[in-house]
């Protein structure tokens, strides 16, 4: 965990930041050892919301480039992981120019209705202060098996458990629309790299 934090020079968090003025405090985490029970804390500093913060970081490495550790924060984050647009930008820059992924993707974004990951909103949040630290903390310990499993049977015919989705819903248009697989992001930021037309990839459903 240590070792990780010295390759991206990371210093221990202090108790506040360099700069002055009131200040965010936000924790991602970058990695856990269940073996030593230790979980390493990437600690930021920022006058900005945590999701600001991840907004910034996502942007300046669209248009600009990152410090080592701004990048580790950046792939940390739970919302670049989990995000479908974010996560094949990744994949797709390992396949493509990054140029054209991002012509690709700021296309999409237009296309879709989506905001617009552009170099004039990078610009507006450009001068935001991120100051990145890391804690090493200890895992809280698992609760102890009592033994008792609880079956459906234990739960009584009276259960306030609310009904699934589709369950409860009649009409077939939105019973297909929840099972149609999601929008193929990688898809459309890799179009024009091979025979797909961008405007084949997008139905006029979702424009």
């Amino acid at each position: 965990m240590k070792e990780i934090a010295k390759s991206f020079n990371l210093s221990v968090a202090p108790r506040k930041p360099r700069f002055s003025g009131g200040f965010k405090t936000t924790t991602i985490v970058f990695s856990t050892d269940h073996e030593s029970g230790v979980v390493g804390k990437l600690v930021v500093y920022s006058k900005g919301a945590r999701l600001t913060v991840f907004k910034y970081l996502w942007l300046k490495f669209l248009w600009d480039q990152l410090t080592r550790q701004e990048y580790l924060l950046l792939i940390s984050y739970p919302e670049a992981i989990n995000n479908e647009k974010v996560f094949n930008y990744f994949r797709a820059i390992n396949h493509i120019p990054k140029k054209i992924a991002r012509r690709n993707l700021l296309r999409a974004e237009r296309s879709l209705g989506l905001e617009e990951s552009s170099r004039e909103r990078y610009q507006g949040i450009k001068g935001l202060v991120v100051e990145i630290h890391y804690r090493l903390d200890s895992l809280p310990k698992p609760p102890k098996f009592s033994g008792y499993v609880k079956t459906p049977s234990s739960v009584g015919s009276k259960s306030r458990g609310g009904s699934s989705f589709l369950e409860t819903t009649t009409d077939p248009d939105e019973v297909l629309k929840s099972l149609l697989e999601p929008l193929n992001w990688f898809q459309l930021l890799t179009v024009g790299t091979d025979s797909l037309p961008f405007e084949d990839l997008i139905s006029s459903d979702e424009l």
